[in-house]
């Protein structure tokens, strides 16, 4: 709908409300298709004449439907997997043992391009093990802006997602773990530890991102990131 121009005749006096896709074909006001400023549920919409529309937000029309890893091209009998989750390559510094990614984009950068968009879904349907990876670390990032404030500084930022990269937390298989149901356990304990040690390089090299991305223009971070504190992808929390 975005761009197409919808013709109805809105009730005199007043900014008519129809859900996107139902207005009628007429000959009289052309239409937009906004949303409401603080109105940003995935798939609301809203028309309104275009002479209501100054009092009103333009936004593209949200994604109905959450992103899935583009990994999932990817995978192939070589993938390493521990269970069902993809143990992927990573560009860091970070110890462990993830292979080096071949190219410039990896699974943290599309965490981070694909955090804010899929925090708004409540369910997802999980097509692979690399969707499986993307999961744990946009819960990971979650994690991470709870942990912070509108009155922190970078510097503490830096230590206080160091700590809670490298601080216990539950694997696949462990009580702790909230995705039990959908995330198969390590086979035995050389798996686990394995798993236990990607994870630690993958949140360390995640929360190192995180920062230079909501610090990018202030020495406090950025709003637009601390905003989704209060949004649960898959109604989940690490």
């Amino acid at each position: 709908m975005d761009g197409t121009i919808i013709y109805y005749n809105p009730p005199a006096g007043a900014a008519p409300q129809l859900p996107a896709g139902r207005g009628l074909a007429r000959r009289e006001e052309p239409a937009t298709s906004v949303t409401p400023v603080g109105l940003d549920t995935p798939g609301t919409q809203i028309l309104y004449p275009l002479k209501h529309a100054s009092k009103y937000q333009h936004r593209p029309i949200p994604n109905t439907q959450a992103y899935h890893s583009t990994f999932l091209a990817d995978e192939s009998q070589d993938t390493r997997l521990v269970g069902n989750f993809a143990v992927l390559p990573l560009r860091t510094r970070f110890k462990g043992p993830a292979f080096p990614a071949s190219s410039d984009y990896d699974i943290i950068d599309e965490v981070l391009d694909l955090f804010r968009a899929n925090s708004f879904f409540k369910n997802f349907e999980i097509k692979g093990p690399a969707d499986r990876t993307l999961i744990y670390g946009i819960l990971f990032v979650s994690q991470c802006l709870n942990a912070l404030n509108a009155s922190t500084p970078q510097n503490e930022a830096l230590r206080v997602l160091t700590n809670l990269a490298l601080d216990n937390f539950s694997i696949p298989g462990e009580v702790g773990f909230p995705l039990n149901s959908l995330y198969q356990p390590p086979r035995d304990k050389n798996e686990a530890l394995f798993l236990r040690q990607y994870l630690a390089q993958f949140r360390q090299e995640l929360a190192n991102r995180l920062i230079a991305r909501i610090y990018k223009d202030s020495n406090m971070p950025s709003k637009y990131w601390l905003a989704f504190t209060r949004r649960k992808f898959m109604n989940k929390s690490l």
